[in-house]
């Protein structure tokens, strides 16, 4: 959710309705493109971003039962990872049921 697709496609959509602004299609009718106030742009996107992110995961949790672990995670071979809890030691184990949402995404990482 924090990176790829949600993010690029609301960036995408707004320099394309720049540019289209900027190139008038039809006769008689006057366009123009101002200035880009990229942080503004930004902070749309990180807005939206957030409100997908409570809306697809935050608000499910409690619909499903599951139980939320923040911290980082990361899987060291197929079947095993590796978690830091943000409150508590290191853990390692193997998962059969885990879901480990987040980003940015790296290879071998969640």
């Amino acid at each position: 959710m924090n990176v790829g697709c949600v993010p690029s496609k609301a960036l995408l959509a707004a320099g394309a309705a720049y540019w289209a602004a900027g190139h008038q299609r039809f006769a008689g009718i006057t366009t123009a493109a101002g200035p880009v106030d990229l942080a503004a742009l930004v902070t749309q996107k990180d807005d939206l971003v957030a409100a997908l992110r409570q809306e697809k995961y935050a608000d499910l949790v409690d619909a499903y039962g599951f139980e939320v672990i923040p911290g980082h995670a990361a899987f060291t071979r197929p079947g095993q990872r590796r978690g830091e809890r943000a409150d508590g030691p290191a853990r390692r184990g193997a998962d059969r049921h885990r879901c480990l949402p987040g980003g940015p995404a790296h290879p071998g990482t969640i």
